[in-house]
């Protein structure tokens, strides 16, 4: 188990593919819970969320601008964290609307 006290912050990345904190699974409880926690935003080739253990979000979430990640695995990912009670703001757009994600 691991924990991000404050923000984890991926943005303007032209070259980022792929990240992973498999570990993880809080991330902002440190911080003011105005202050966004997630965001993942224009990273030209970024193909997925790698977040798999994340089950706590102390903020809002921000995944926009993503040309490459399917905009069905941003919004699953959302789905999961309010599946274990996330309740912040979140803003999901610009991402590949055409990619399939499989249920």
């Amino acid at each position: 188990m691991g924990s991000v006290g404050t923000y984890v912050y991926l943005q303007r990345n032209p070259a980022l593919t792929s990240f992973s904190l498999p570990a993880v699974t809080s991330i902002g409880s440190l911080q003011p819970p105005d202050l966004v926690a997630v965001l993942i935003d224009d990273n030209a080739l970024l193909a997925g969320i790698g977040l798999p253990s994340l089950v706590s979000l102390g903020g809002p979430l921000s995944i926009q601008g993503n040309a490459v990640l399917r905009q069905c695995e941003a919004l699953a990912f959302k789905d999961g964290l309010v599946a274990h009670g996330y309740a912040y703001s979140w803003v999901i757009t610009g991402n590949d609307v055409a990619g399939a994600c499989t249920p």
